[in-house]
């Protein structure tokens, strides 16, 4: 255990300066940067007293000045220091002065060390990349699963929708257009939950596919995250039902559940997939105006879709084009065109619980990426089917603005990262008029941002 908890300290701190280090190099991003550094060995209901929560939490905190962090802008917290009342005071009095260029790090220390609330599952993926190159090592391997995912797509939307013109310009729109463009060279996870959503899809539905390879990129999700878990199992049900391997799916599947639930007690004590994340929920559901699970469908679901800033008429309209295959599909491939689209939609009915909906301090459409090479071959059948002049103008005009937001986004990568207001429009502004920038709407409420 000893060892195991020294492995785990080094790697979370490796990551989390990893995921700030890019700072020195995209100054540009940040008027100013904030970290409010938690470290508690005392818990007033925990036994044993932890040993190196205080010691992270200095480590980490005598870091971030090389990262870019002005020292007057860093507050560490230890022990009796971090209590709800001296949270809530640093977040909401004395860093009062962030505005919407600037870039806030909340780190929290729990029981038995530092841990990653978001498991270390892509840590684990990143670390050989970061060793070998730093930060260009680590993006370098996301951009390479980024590739696996696009190639995989291809495959998918080709045994799906068929070998077309469609497909291949299906596929090109998702591949170099955003958000799968923005996802491909930042260190989130997005890249490697779409890269295993789809081949889960690929080896577990389609005819000939590898049922145990479909259950292991699925078991995988486990170590990733709770959204990407869900799109997976349903997936796997689908193939189950699909009778592709019934016991290669169950066996394998019931060999790294188990595997999850041992390495999640190992870590955080709690022999449960995804435990980080249960155990971060109810931190932050304890802050004001921070809930996860906001049970606002009638704010989230319209915004993902259609907010100016991080929905995907916003910035991907290009998307809805699959609305025009959905019936094309549907009669070439019912079985695997009927999985596709309920598993897309009850995806998105999930994430429209989701408090955060708009992924956070993020490229926008965090959220939906995984979600897109599912989403393709009915791109690719609609791209197919629109033959009648009125279906090409349909698809020019959501085409064109994706392609004109992809070339702004990624000459001015900070453009990406919005407020309340998309920084996309704000720029735009300038050369097109405001009255078509605006036409959109916004639904965005962020406290920070205000």
């Amino acid at each position: 255990m000893a060892v195991l908890s020294t492995v785990l300290r080094t790697l979370t701190l490796l990551v989390l300066l990893a995921t700030t280090a890019g700072a020195q190099s995209r100054d540009r991003l940040y008027a100013s940067s904030w970290a409010l550094v938690i470290g508690v060995n005392a818990y007033q209901h925990v036994s044993p007293r932890l040993n190196y929560a205080v010691a992270d939490a200095q480590a980490v905190a005598a870091a971030l000045p090389g990262l870019g962090f002005p020292r007057q802008n860093i507050r560490v917290l230890l022990d009796g220091e971090a209590t709800k009342a001296s949270i809530e005071q640093v977040l909401h009095r004395e860093f009062s002065k962030m505005s919407d260029q600037d870039r806030t790090t909340h780190l929290v220390t729990v029981g038995g060390g530092s841990r990653l609330l978001q498991g270390y599952g892509l840590p684990l993926v990143l670390l050989p990349g970061w060793a070998i190159g730093g930060r260009a090592g680590a993006v370098l391997t996301i951009a390479l699963i980024a590739a696996y995912a696009s190639a995989q797509t291809q495959r998918l939307a080709r045994d799906v929708a068929g070998d077309s013109v469609g497909t291949r310009a299906a596929w090109a729109l998702l591949a170099f257009t955003v958000p799968f463009l923005s996802f491909a060279t930042e260190v989130f996870p997005n890249a490697l939950g779409a890269a295993l959503l789809v081949s889960v899809a690929r080896w577990g539905i389609v005819p000939g596919g590898a049922p145990a390879s479909a259950a292991i990129a699925a078991g995988l999700t486990l170590f990733l995250t709770p959204r990407d878990g869900m799109t997976a199992a349903l997936l796997v049900f689908a193939a189950v039902l699909f009778g592709r391997g019934r016991v290669k799916l169950i066996v394998v599947g019931l060999v790294l559940l188990a595997l999850a639930c041992v390495v999640a007690f190992l870590i955080y004590g709690v022999p449960l997939p995804y435990a980080g994340y249960f155990l971060g929920a109810a931190q932050v559901d304890r802050l004001p105006d921070a809930k996860l699970v906001g049970l606002r469908p009638d704010v989230a679901l319209p915004g993902m879709l259609f907010d100016r800033a991080f929905g995907l008429a916003g910035t991907a309209p290009w998307v809805f084009a699959g609305a025009l295959g959905v019936g094309p599909l549907l009669r070439r491939d019912r079985p695997r065109g009927v999985t596709l689209l309920a598993v897309v939609l009850a995806t998105i009915a999930a994430l429209a619980l989701y408090g955060p909906w708009q992924g956070g301090w993020s490229p926008p459409n965090r959220y939906m990426m995984e979600l897109l090479p599912l989403w393709t071959p009915f791109v690719a059948a609609g791209l197919a089917a629109a033959t009648a002049l009125w279906q090409r103008a349909v698809v020019g005009i959501l085409v064109v603005p994706s392609l004109v937001a992809s070339l702004w986004l990624a000459a001015i990568p900070r453009l990406a990262y919005s407020g309340n207001e998309s920084e996309l429009v704000r720029w735009l502004s300038k050369y097109l008029p405001q009255g078509v920038l605006t036409a959109l709407p916004s639904f965005a409420v962020d406290p920070l941002a205000s």
